[in-house]
């Protein structure tokens, strides 16, 4: 960037002008500040617009007197029941002061003594020495002055001295005599801040202490000297606990301002005009009302005359005086409130009509300003500025652009960017420049131009340096007061376009800034990281970066503010205009410099400032905030100094009930209208913020929304509260409640429910009486079921018995007959068997051991050994089972020698026995016959060891079961039987063995029927194997 000359030699023109003009003009200068002043007139409540006094109360009451009315007028900061500001009252009488005590009571005066308000009048004490004359040629009657004290008790003040009258005795004591001072003459008294009076005099004024609990009181003179001026009058105590009066002078008619400022008095400069009264201002500045209805306020040894706007073209009666700057005027038209705006410009930098972009606060406590072409400082409450060399100026668009060097120098960056750093020395009060030279060389200069400046912790700053031609293309360097090091160079990689911000965090993370969209870098443990391809990050340029907590990193772009907490991205705060600067507060408040004024953060509420809060221009490029806590605010038109002590006073808030029914209906949406109002109007009403809750619940974010809406509220009662917040975050102390129901749906009333409790009573009786028939038809109808069942039951367990017993009777006649036939062959048979076993006995001993005939001999014996066992298988199967030879005998034992006599008479085939009882042996007794029983599991056993592999395990398993019986499994090993035969094989003369008689089978079924049991076979599962079942009833 290039200076243009002829513009800097035009600048330069016009401000030798504008000095000239300055220097030959009058020190004072007409001004309009409406937005400083709040009226009261009958229109908003007085009892009248005529004001002749106005007093400020301990309670914050501000009461005004008016003329022949017999009403007075008070004002309150928060509404009355009536939800009113201004209220009236009984008078104490025409044009009287009224005053009110530490404990509430009102007293004022009457033209021959004092008056007490009580009971709801006002008591009159006549006081023969007390005379408060109203001439016709005043306008207002002069009174006498008084003081309220302690409870009772008020004091007033004669010339020749101070005294206290007690209203319950109605005695009078004398406090102090004027002779006994050095003031002459006593002429005025007011109430100092620390409880103490200040009473005035001919010769100066003194200030009267009393001690805690006493009336004993202490006397300080502070006279006037040699000073031409006498008679003290209309005293104002200013903050810092000194006077601000009006004196005669030596002429005739001469009236001085005057200032005591604890230590001596001064005469104050009154610019001409007879003074009526002065008053003191914010800081040094202080106020004057002259003859002729004029005002001014007086401000670094120059004087605004006020404009005459609205009621102050009346006449001026008295003022009352606040702290922070604030006072009432009590007029002809009514009451006026001054209150300085939150934000204002000092006077001794007011002229400075060009951008304030950069500031910053030195070891030493100094601040400096870079106000474009002029560096300002400003130190022990002295401004001091010095302009930059010619053809300089500071870069306007940069907000860090003055740095403070380790050695105390102030590094200033400029336009046109040079080849060598402007300094500022503090001490000679002189600009230097410090020659860029490479780090990397051996001292030669390298033409590279320096651009942006940034502070480094450490004490070195940071400085961009680049080529001449291209400011896009540029590296970073640190500069350490004595010589430049190069830090960082990405070449054409920073993807930030013009570089805007280099911010330092905590932990050394070095965070960058630009112009271009999404312009943000971070430098990191030497890697260098753009956010370009970070789609999470929609930043539109990195105007200003600031780390508002550890590791919480907020970016201010063209219209909007992002947060970063390390991990994502958050939009913080949208709808700005070029946000220049974020700033954190000593309480943890975030500040942030915008196109659209100062934007302020305090727990999570948001409000803004504008030139509408005295900010000298709304489009602000800094918000700095010093050490000693002072914020300031460079704009482009300016500096601002924010004094919150001019508005402490918080909104109201208020709900309409004209606006809001107190039921509502049962669907539970609900619509609450409320409002604010800034009683001295230092915030417009739709400036006001407003936060609600309900039910107790968590108050809502603050926001300009002064409608709320709720869906699906319960039926019954809720309470709803809202409060308000100023531009200045003063905040409503008394929520505005609100208490609504919402009705119950018409099936809910009671009278409803009551029909229906009825109507349903009725239901359920009628209801009742048909499921109990119901029921007992079911009842009947299924007990006659049962009945139906268990009998159809019964007859088919009947019909199984016959048909049972058939099938028995049918195996029984037919084994009868069999047996019988059996037996008779047997005995037919077995007679020619034995005879031809001993002859063929006989022959074999004939023969001998000839080998020849012993096959012979061996088959013969076989056959006829088969032919025995046919014959006696026959014959047990004839023969009749006696059950009248059962005993009882145990089953378990029965089993145990059954095996043992298998053992002995058979040959296994290494086939193994194993007799299982799971519930242990014993309680198994049976009635039966021990032998028979045997010969089952002997057949059974003979059966499973033929069907069996050799060195297979056959296992007999005895269970006692629940219904009285005892089971015996068998189990082998065996191929099984296919399903339709396990039946068959009980048949007489049914095998599966190819030299089997098929008669063991049917006998093993033949004893166990006839002990009363039953037999049945099934394959296992899994195979291989089959398990015959046997069951016998217990004894």
């Amino acid at each position: 960037m290039r200076v243009n000359l002829q513009y800097s030699l035009t600048r330069g023109f016009l401000l030798s002008a504008l000095i000239l003009f300055l220097y030959h003009s009058p020190a004072w200068a007409v001004v309009s500040n409406a937005r400083y002043w709040r009226f009261f007139s009958a229109v908003d409540g007085l009892a009248e617009s005529w004001s002749s006094f106005v007093t400020i109360g301990p309670s914050g009451k501000v009461w005004v007197s008016h003329g022949e009315i017999d009403r007075l007028s008070w004002i309150s900061s928060l509404p009355g029941p009536d939800g009113q500001f201004v209220h009236t009252m009984q008078s104490p009488g025409d044009d009287l002061k009224v005053l009110e005590s530490g404990s509430g009571q009102l007293w004022s005066l009457y033209s021959n003594g004092i008056q007490l308000y009580r009971d709801d009048k006002w008591i009159k004490y006549r006081i023969d020495e007390i005379t408060n004359l109203n001439p016709a040629d005043r306008m207002v009657r002069r009174l006498i002055p008084f003081l309220p004290g302690e409870r009772d008790l008020c004091f007033y003040l004669l010339p020749a001295g101070l005294k206290l009258f007690k209203a319950e005795t109605g005695e009078i004591e004398l406090i102090l005599a004027a002779r006994d001072t050095h003031l002459g003459n006593f002429i005025d008294m007011i109430r100092s801040r620390d409880g103490g009076i200040w009473v005035t005099g001919d010769n100066g004024a003194a200030k009267l202490d009393f001690q805690s609990g006493t009336l004993a009181p202490q006397w300080r003179e502070y006279l006037l000297g040699a000073l031409p001026v006498k008679r003290v009058e209309k005293p104002a105590e200013g903050e810092n606990g000194g006077l601000i009066a009006v004196a005669s002078g030596v002429r005739v008619n001469e009236t001085r301002p005057l200032r005591f400022d604890g230590m001596r008095w001064s005469i104050l400069p009154g610019f001409g005009g007879k003074v009526m009264q002065a008053w003191p201002g914010l800081g040094d500045s202080y106020w004057l009302s002259k003859q002729g209805n004029t005002m001014s306020l007086v401000e670094n040894g120059k004087e605004e005359v006020q404009e005459k706007i609205g009621i102050l073209a009346g006449d001026f009666f008295d003022v009352a005086v606040e702290p922070g700057g604030i006072f009432w005027l009590a007029t002809s038209h009514g009451v006026a409130r001054y209150t300085p705006s939150i934000w204002r410009t000092p006077v001794e930098v007011a002229d400075i009509d060009d951008r304030v972009h950069a500031m910053f606060e030195d070891s030493q406590g100094r601040i400096w300003f870079a106000a474009v072409y002029h560096l300002l400082l400003y130190q022990g409450g002295r401004w001091k500025r010095y302009a930059l060399p010619e053809g300089l100026s500071t870069q306007p668009y940069f907000t860090n652009s003055i740095c403070s060097l380790s050695d105390g120098r102030i590094a200033i960056g400029t336009m046109p960017y040079l080849d060598r750093l402007l300094t500022f020395l503090p001490d000679k009060e002189k600009f230097e420049f410090v020659p860029y030279v490479d780090g990397d060389s051996t001292g030669r200069l390298v033409k590279r131009v320096i651009g942006m400046l940034s502070p480094f912790k450490d004490g070195r700053i940071m400085v961009q340096t680049m080529t001449a031609l291209d400011s896009t293309k540029y590296r970073l360097e640190t500069f350490n007061g004595r010589t430049f090091q190069p830090f960082l160079d990405m070449g054409d990689k920073w993807e930030l376009g013009n570089l805007r911000f280099v911010f330092e965090a905590h932990n050394g993370d070095l965070w960058l800034g630009g112009q271009r969209k999404r312009a943000l870098a971070v430098y990191r443990n030497g890697k260098y990281s753009s956010f370009q391809e970070d789609v999470n990050y929609t930043g539109t340029g990195g105007f200003c970066i600031s780390e508002v907590e550890p590791g919480k990193i907020w970016v201010g772009g063209r219209d909007d503010i992002l947060e970063y907490d390390g991990k994502s991205w958050r939009v913080v705060l949208a709808g700005l205009s070029s946000v220049r600067s974020i700033t954190t507060g000593r309480d943890s408040s975030i500040w942030v410099a915008s196109g659209t004024g100062i934007h302020r953060e305090l727990r999570g509420s948001w409000v803004a400032n504008t030139a509408e809060d005295g900010l000298i221009n709304t489009a602000v490029f800094q918000v700095f905030q010093d050490s000693r806590g002072r914020v300031w605010a460079g704009t482009i038109s300016g500096l601002s100094l924010y004094q919150p002590e001019a508005d402490t006073v918080p909104p109201v808030t208020s709900i309409p009930l004209r606006e809001n029914p107190r039921e509502t209906t049962p669907s539970g949406e609900v619509r609450i209208i409320f409002s604010g109002v800034d009683l001295w109007q230092q915030t417009r009403a739709d400036r006001l913020q407003f936060s609600c809750r309900l039910d107790s619940g968590p108050w809502s974010p603050f926001g300009y929304a002064r409608v709320a809406m709720f869906k699906d509220l319960p039926y019954g009662g809720h309470l709803f509260e809202v409060r308000a917040m100023d531009t200045n975050l003063n905040l409503d102390r008394n929520p505005s409640t609100f208490q609504f129901t919402v009705l119950k749906p018409w099936y809910r009333e009671t009278g409803f429910r009551a029909i229906v409790l009825l109507g349903s009573g009725l239901i359920l009786i009628l209801l009742g009486y048909a499921v109990y028939r119901h029921v007992t038809l079911e009842k009947l109808v299924v007990s006659r079921t049962a009945q139906w069942k268990m009998a159809n039951v019964e007859l088919e367990n009947k019909v199984a018995e016959l048909k049972r017993a058939e099938a028995q009777l049918l195996d029984s006649q037919k084994m009868e007959i069999i047996g019988k036939i059996a037996s008779g062959v047997a005995h037919e048979v077995r007679n020619p068997l034995n005879a031809i076993l001993a002859i063929s006995e006989a022959l074999f001993q004939e023969l001998g051991d000839n080998p020849e005939y012993k096959p012979y001999m061996d088959n013969v014996r076989t056959q006829v050994d088969r032919l025995a066992g046919l014959m006696n298988e026959l014959l047990d199967l004839g023969r009749p089972i006696e059950k009248s030879t059962f005993v009882r005998c145990p089953f378990d034992e029965i089993c145990y020698s059954a095996v043992a006599l298998w053992r002995e008479s058979s040959g296994q085939g290494g086939r193994k026995v194993q007799i299982l009882s799971p519930q242990g042996n014993g309680g198994m007794e049976i009635i039966g016959s021990s032998p028979k029983l045997q010969q089952v599991f002997i057949n059974l056993l003979d059966n499973a060891s033929q069907h069996s592999p050799e060195q297979s395990e056959i296992t007999i398993t005895l269970i006692k079961q629940r219904d009285r019986t005892v089971q015996a499994l068998i189990k082998d090993q065996g191929k099984g039987l296919a399903p339709e035969r396990l039946e068959e094989v009980f048949r007489p003369f049914y095998s599966t063995r190819l030299r089997g008689t098929g008669l063991g089978l049917s006998i093993v079924k033949n004893i166990v029927e006839t002990h009363g049991g039953r037999i049945r076979l099934f394959n296992n599962d899994p195979p291989p194997g089959l398990t015959v079942e046997v069951d016998l009833p217990l004894a």
